[in-house]
């Protein structure tokens, strides 16, 4: 979890650099820069690459040094209560939890507002929206509700899409009251209710962090963008009405946060300004448009894959000095939090085991000086050999060491023989690598 953590904020650092320089440039059109947001935080959400999320434990000072890992292999109950990893897990939950009942808490009381509110009648406001209603949303169960109480048009689900227009509004011109019920509509065909309420639960699962935050605001207001453009281009208003359409309905109140679509859902100048120059802007509609917007998710793909956890110097030792340690076996426990086979309590399993007949020969998976070769009473015999760039090895529960302290071995001999000595449930080689006195996953480094 701690490893999680870092390598989230490491990689926040230089997404946001390139999101302030991206919004600032103001060169891409608000499709691309969309993709371009987008892209940025799901590399923060998975910031070691699409398809894998890095081990908890993989990261400089989440680990164990060696001599810790021998004398707490097996750890007690009360000893793995007190995990680092797992009290910021239980407090980073908790958190969200409160931060969800508080959200699932306001969303409830608008349901209960929405049922008590006094609906307000008005045939012209219900004859424009019937008319607007089969441009968007033909085959949809949509509804208009003109609410004395909500003071700013947005979109609700209950029993069916409700398009929230408040009383206030009803005096105002046919067209003004077009272009907010085009909006509306068009947030419901874009399916900008489920892209907001993912956008929310990031944002209370990421609640301490900054980029984030900022990241979801920019893609909610370039999400708005795009609505406008095409409840614009829908019902063919004029950008200069709905402009202006915008600026009365954002004097009219306070953005609401409804976790959910609305008219103006920020009334910061910057983002008001962003939108009102967007309404105006000239669309590319050739092939080169088409080409940036290919040649951006080429990128944006480019971006989800990378940045390995694995450092440089680790992808070349993986890459070309690991070994197996045994040529053929089956792993039975891997890396990370297990349950202890001897206590049937949770602990946090520094190597993997690999289970293997007793006697079968134990190679080097990579060489080095061998720095200790003794018996312990939880690992029995076991083995620790330094290796090139800062890893060592180690090999535990052996039936037999063959090498000794002072010795150094080359990447493939053989060190010993699988045993199941110390604390063991059957035949199996414990297998460790550590970086920089820390414990990492081995199955990051070797392809079992």
């Amino acid at each position: 979890m701690t490893g999680y953590l870092f390598f989230h904020l490491k990689i926040s650092l230089p997404a946001f650099l390139i999101l302030f320089l991206f919004l600032r440039l103001n060169v891409f059109s608000n499709k691309i820069t969309l993709i371009g947001l987008y892209a940025l935080v799901l590399k923060t959400f998975i910031p070691a690459g699409l398809w894998r999320l890095p081990a908890f434990s993989d990261f400089p000072g989440t680990g164990y040094s060696y001599e810790e890992g021998i004398s707490a292999a097996l750890t007690s109950a009360s000893a793995a209560a007190f995990n680092p990893d797992k009290i910021l897990f239980t407090v980073w939950m908790l958190v969200a939890a409160l931060m969800s009942a508080y959200a699932v808490f306001s969303m409830t009381a608008v349901n209960r507002r929405l049922k008590k509110d006094r609906k307000v009648k008005s045939p012209e406001l219900h004859r424009i929206f019937n008319d607007l209603k089969p441009e968007f949303c033909r085959n949809r169960r949509v509804s208009l509700h003109i609410s004395s109480y909500f003071t700013l048009p947005f979109v609700w689900y209950q029993k069916g899409w409700l398009v929230i227009i408040p009383s206030s509004l009803k005096t105002r011109e046919p067209v003004e009251i077009k272009g907010i019920i085009s909006h509306e509509l068009s947030h419901i065909r874009r399916f900008d209710v489920i892209k907001f309420s993912i956008l929310h639960i990031m944002r209370i699962l990421f609640f301490f962090s900054p980029f984030i935050h900022f990241a979801v605001r920019e893609i909610m207001i370039h999400e708005e963008i795009e609505t406008d453009a095409d409840a614009l281009r829908t019902a063919g208003i004029d950008a200069v009405l709905f402009a202006d359409t915008i600026l009365l309905v954002t004097e009219s109140g306070k953005p609401k946060h409804y976790l959910t679509p609305a008219f103006t859902i920020f009334e910061d100048k910057r983002r008001l300004k962003m939108r009102l120059l967007n309404l105006f802007r000239k669309k590319n509609t050739g092939k080169p448009g088409k080409h940036a917007i290919f040649l951006c998710w080429i990128t944006a793909m480019g971006l989800l894959f990378s940045f390995s956890p694995v450092s440089n110097t680790a992808a070349a030792v993986k890459n070309s000095q690991f070994l197996k340690p045994l040529k053929a076996g089956r792993i039975t426990m891997h890396f990370g939090e297990n349950i202890n086979p001897i206590t049937k309590k949770p602990y946090s399993h520094k190597g993997i085991d690999i289970a293997a007949p007793g006697g079968t020969v134990i190679n080097a998976a990579i060489g080095g000086p061998v720095i200790k070769s003794e018996f312990d009473a939880d690992y029995g015999y076991y083995i620790i050999i330094s290796n090139p760039g800062g890893f060592e090895t180690v090999y535990a529960h052996l039936m037999k060491n063959t090498v000794t302290e002072g010795m150094t071995v080359k990447t493939g001999d053989m060190i010993g023989t699988v045993g199941s000595t110390g604390k063991s449930t059957g035949p199996h080689l414990h297998f460790e690598i550590h970086l920089n006195g820390n414990a990492v996953n081995p199955e990051n480094y070797i392809n079992f």
